[in-house]
């Protein structure tokens, strides 16, 4: 139930498509929709300002959502390791964008879901399927339900190629947006080992003036860490709470969902006529041509924009140290 007080902001289903014609039917027509949630742009921590301590050097060699998905792998969560980079995502390059598609068909994991009728078809749901749960910060994902691209041919009437084709040209299309996304992701600067740092600073407890961070060798720390590490700890109060304002800004648009919204084209009812000039005339709006000269129709979305709570942070920073723990383990014996 809903506790006494609270309050909630009722919005349009993402899903449908009838808000755009006045509320009017579509008719027996079927509309597919695909949810995309495609994660940190970031190929490594790199940025010149980022605190990685060296013990875990290795989280600047490889995108957080690779070295997350052996964590999950050794956690049970997943099966197999994906072999989607969300850099392809949003990259403007065709080719790479359609590489990440696949990959994504391929191990959809909770990242990829594709719906007929607001009714997801894919992966397919579990008999029973419950509530995940989640677990510092890792959700239950890959278990039961069929997520093979046969499946997905099947329930929606499109090849997977063609699918992947129609979404490329959609996100190819809506490029700004993913570039603003992306944009906004890199107002993390100083990665979640140094905003923990700063984080820490504004408890009352913290040992913030400390030379070591929860536990931290100093035998393993070199200059370079030692000098971002010292600026941090000297950071005025307004800067420290401006730092962890933009983090979570960041964590947020890390954990969006895309949603394109798909209808076949029909010429001569007048309602796809209005529908058409609509998403024609809205930025995120626009048609696609399939192979077989048709058009499809579709309306895109940005969710889960609710800003992250500060709380979150030490529920981060505990997820980075289990990740590159596990990274540098797994890196010793063989290659990511």
């Amino acid at each position: 139930g809903i506790e006494a007080g609270a309050s909630g902001l009722l919005m349009r289903d993402a899903l449908d498509l009838s808000h755009l014609v006045g509320g009017q039917s579509l008719g027996r027509v079927d509309v597919t929709s695909v949810e995309i949630k495609p994660k940190s742009a970031a190929k490594g921590f790199a940025g010149d300002r980022a605190v990685v301590h060296p013990r875990h050097a290795v989280k600047r060699l490889h995108s957080r959502y690779k070295l997350q998905q052996h964590l999950k792998k050794a956690k049970g969560k997943i099966d197999s390791i994906s072999e989607y980079e969300p850099a392809d995502l949003f990259s403007s390059d065709a080719a790479a964008k359609e590489k990440a598609l696949r990959a994504l068909v391929a191990s959809p994991q909770n990242n990829f879901c594709a719906y007929k009728n607001a009714r997801q078809v894919f992966p397919s749901p579990p008999p029973q399927a419950a509530a995940a749960e989640e677990e510092e910060g890792i959700s239950q994902e890959g278990a039961g339900g069929d997520h093979h691209a046969s499946s997905l041919e099947q329930e929606i009437g499109v090849s997977t190629g063609e699918l992947i084709t129609i979404l490329a040209e959609v996100l190819a299309q809506q490029q700004g947006t993913l570039d603003a996304v992306r944009a906004l992701q890199e107002r993390d600067v100083y990665g979640i080992e140094g905003i923990h740092r700063l984080y820490r600073r504004l408890l009352p407890s913290s040992a913030a003036t400390s030379t070591q961070d929860d536990g931290d060798a100093d035998e393993d720390e070199d200059e370079d860490y030692r000098e971002k590490v010292k600026a941090l700890d000297q950071m005025p109060r307004e800067a420290v709470l401006e730092c962890l304002r933009d983090y979570l800004i960041a964590a947020t648009f890390k954990d969006v969902s895309l949603i394109v919204t798909l209808v076949q084209e029909r010429c001569r009812d007048r309602t796809f006529v209005t529908l058409r000039q609509k998403v024609e005339s809205i930025p995120n709006g626009g048609v696609v041509t399939r192979c077989n000269g048709t058009a499809m129709l579709y309306h895109f979305q940005l969710v889960d924009t609710d800003m992250k709570h500060v709380s979150k942070i030490p529920v981060h920073y505990k997820l980075d140290q289990q990740i590159a723990s596990l990274a540098n383990q797994f890196f010793k014996s063989s290659p990511l």
